[in-house]
């Protein structure tokens, strides 16, 4: 889950590559106001008055919760019904299924909000058309100060162009973003 401060910082384990972070919207698809957000924010889920089997009486099971941790659930279900359908599939491909298949919310594309958007189980299942992106150096908080070479790979359909780019910003908006060809801001490599 991202957490439950309601500001512009996923919580760890979240915030980590190798991990699925998740935020909380409402009935209505709007972001709580309890939802973490964030650049490493990789989509969302319910996590509004959510009926969980909370309580410890037979009187009593029943409880609406509310958290990210009520939205995490979500994806673990939807990706145990994907594994069930597709169990050889890596974790790099179950997370370009899940970043792909998602509805859009806010602004169009990725956003610090909404991740990729909103879960959306049907697409997952039915999805054949995804992404996979993995880079394997360097590593998440690697911590480096002098210059460096990016190791990884892309698998998907009709991918043919990239950029690298990076920020400093906690909370970048789309002119935070520096290529790493300061002579070229917007310099895009074709692929052979």
């Amino acid at each position: 889950s991202a957490g439950n401060e309601g500001c512009g910082v996923i919580t760890y384990p979240g915030k980590l590559a190798s991990t699925i972070s998740v935020g909380a919207v409402d009935k209505t698809k709007e972001l709580t106001s309890f939802s973490s957000f964030g650049s490493q924010l990789d989509l969302v889920a319910p996590g509004k008055d959510i009926i969980s089997a909370y309580g410890n009486e037979a009187e009593n099971l029943y409880f609406s919760l509310s958290g990210t941790s009520m939205s995490a659930p979500f994806v673990s279900a939807a990706t145990a019904l994907l594994l069930s359908v597709e169990p050889n599939l890596s974790n790099q491909e179950v997370r370009g299924k899940l970043i792909s298949s998602t509805i859009d919310l806010g602004a169009v594309g990725f956003d610090n909000f909404y991740g990729n958007g909103l879960l959306d189980i049907y697409n997952l299942l039915t999805n054949n058309n995804y992404p996979i992106i993995e880079i394997l150096s360097p590593l998440d908080n690697t911590g480096i100060s002098e210059n460096f070479d990016i190791f990884g790979t892309v698998t998907a359909p009709n991918f043919w162009r990239y950029s690298v780019q990076y920020t400093s910003s906690l909370l970048p908006e789309i002119e935070d973003w520096v290529d790493v060809d300061d002579d070229n801001p917007f310099y895009y490599c074709a692929v052979e």
